[in-house]
């Protein structure tokens, strides 16, 4: 049964969209990071609770960078990421895009729907941290940002692992829910 909002209507408890993860070397940088200020049990759980839901929270066109998934945790928009590193070709890609996006049609507004599907997942997350967010989590996140900032996307590869259904409901899924009924298997891009 899904929950419902204040005018009654049923909110969503799945969405599907696509999905991202880490590989071990990550996992093992992420945590020697986190390890360096915080306790052994601290990095699992930003990793496996906070870290992950994160990545996929974020933007198709930023998922595969680790320093926006760090802002999201942050309370930050991971799109000022990109405000920040590309400042001077901005205006230029605007002045295009703006003269592109006259002579498409609506075949566009499939697209834009497309790459909006992290949505859901964000501001679940959003809703997470606000309401049971750790002291610690900004503080790790910040720390992975700026790891990430000043190693690169070499020691924090995030994946393309397809396209997923991820929980976005406040309280999860019952045990033995149906969320889908089987699609195919699954095999990574690399």
């Amino acid at each position: 049964p899904n929950s419902c909002d204040s005018n009654g209507l049923s909110l969503a408890e799945v969405a599907e969209q696509p999905v991202w993860g880490i590989d071990c070397w990550t996992r093992r940088n992420v945590t020697s990071v986190i390890e360096a200020e915080f306790s052994p049990e601290i990095a699992v759980e930003f990793v496996e609770k906070w870290l992950l839901p994160a990545i996929n929270a974020c933007p198709v066109e930023l998922a595969h960078n680790m320093a926006a998934a760090a802002r999201i945790l942050e309370g930050l928009e991971p799109s000022q990421l990109q405000e920040t590193q590309h400042s001077d070709s901005l205006s230029q890609e605007a002045d295009e895009t703006q003269s592109e996006s006259k002579s498409q049609n609506c075949t566009s507004c499939k697209d834009t729907k497309s790459n909006e599907s992290h949505i859901f997942l964000k501001h679940a997350l959003e809703s997470k941290i606000k309401k049971c967010g750790p002291m610690w989590l900004k503080a790790a996140a910040a720390l992975i940002r700026l790891a990430s900032d000043s190693m690169g996307d070499d020691f924090f590869r995030i994946h393309p692992k397809g396209h997923g259904s991820v929980v976005i409901g406040e309280h999860g899924l019952k045990a033995n829910s149906l969320v889908t009924y089987y699609r195919g298997e699954v095999y990574p891009s690399w």
